[in-house]
């Protein structure tokens, strides 16, 4: 019963947050607060999955959906907090994925009475459910595990490599102390179940199956609501400057940024549509700030990156060992045409030309 009030108070209080936080968002701040909805949103929807298991009982179709669920919560944390420090909404890379991707595999194989770890658990109940079978959510406690572990360390390697640098964290010891406390609970939560369900923290003592429940839910609650990001939108805490997630950069600074230091410009699929998203900025911002800084269309701003990145190439020596076709592509232009047209338009000359006249000089 102590578990289903401490899950009650949460439902009410996150409800109550998503409301709070979607009237807010707006293009300042949406580049952290979106990953901070989504991950209260799959915290409501994991324990009401759950209240729901307490009502109906056993379902493993639910309770895999819950372990999925967590998986993303977490993900969505990483997001969160990467976009906090480096100011910027984080591009998203498909190995972030790979977690839910395999935990979806992993319950195939387990459904189908394939498992990774064979070791009957002793237990008759895991999480409060009464287990069918001796090892079925063996595999799937042990891989929440992995996967949490993995999300935890990219957010630690982002808190390593852009803290200090970063103008949205401001008093970093108070940012720490959450964030290395939150990422505990998260990791210690899952540990605690795997050990509990293999009956290794089974001391013949303490009926552990309940308190621990009741203890991580209660903690992962209070560090949760001790988020800066989170306590940022809140008068009464803004005035502490733990954080300032307006954003500092201009327009044009923000697209140099993402542009330059992310070299998106190398990438064939890159367009304005991205760029838009990545920031955060209207369409209409990001070509004023690129026409009043530049003087040129989007285009042709992208095309300069991409050819000094030929250029670069060139004179490291690439051409001794590919073509001047392939060239165009290895700095991101999508064909050769749109190659040799930007590279005249920089340089009036044409590539080969280019690489001539160097080669001559020498």
């Amino acid at each position: 019963m102590e578990y289903l009030t401490i899950a009650d108070f949460t439902l009410l209080v996150f409800s109550n947050l998503i409301t709070f936080f979607i009237v807010r968002i707006n293009k300042k701040n949406s580049y952290h607060l979106f990953y901070l909805i989504l991950h209260l949103l799959s915290l409501i929807c994991a324990t009401l999955m759950y209240k729901l298991l307490l009502l109906i009982g056993s379902n493993y179709y639910i309770f895999e959906m819950v372990f999925l669920i967590k998986i993303l919560s977490v993900l969505f944390l990483f997001l969160h907090v990467s976009a906090a420090i480096k100011e910027k909404r984080p591009e998203f890379k498909m190995y972030y994925l790979f977690p839910v991707i395999g935990m979806a595999i992993l319950q195939f194989l387990n459904a189908n009475g394939i498992y990774v770890l064979e070791k009957e658990t002793l237990q008759t109940a895991f999480l409060r459910f009464v287990l069918k079978e001796d090892f079925f959510y063996g595999d799937q406690a042990a891989f929440l595990t992995v996967t949490n572990l993995f999300y935890i360390t990219l957010i630690l390697l982002d808190f390593y490599r852009f803290n200090k640098d970063s103008r949205n964290i401001i008093r970093k010891g108070i940012f720490a102390f959450w964030l290395f406390g939150y990422c505990f609970v998260i990791q210690s939560a899952s540990i605690i179940a795997t050990l509990y369900y293999y009956s290794i923290t089974d001391f013949g003592f303490i009926v552990l199956e309940n308190k621990h429940i009741s203890f991580f839910t209660a903690l992962g609650f209070f560090f949760f609501l001790l988020n800066p990001g989170l306590l940022y939108y809140f008068k009464v805490f803004k005035s502490g400057g733990v954080v300032n997630l307006e954003n500092h950069k201009t327009v044009f600074e923000q697209i140099n940024e993402a542009v330059e230091l992310e070299k998106l410009f190398l990438k064939k699929d890159f367009n304005f549509n991205k760029l838009m998203f990545l920031i955060g900025q209207s369409g209409d911002s990001i070509r004023a700030a690129i026409k009043i800084n530049t003087n040129k269309t989007f285009i042709d701003f992208i095309n300069t990156y991409r050819v000094a990145a030929s250029v670069n190439l060139m004179e490291n020596g690439y051409l001794d060992m590919h073509s001047l076709d392939s060239l165009g592509m290895a700095s991101g232009f999508n064909s050769q045409q749109s190659f040799y047209r930007a590279f005249r338009k920089e340089y009036d000359l044409t590539p080969g030309e280019y690489w001539i006249s160097k080669k001559t000089k020498k």
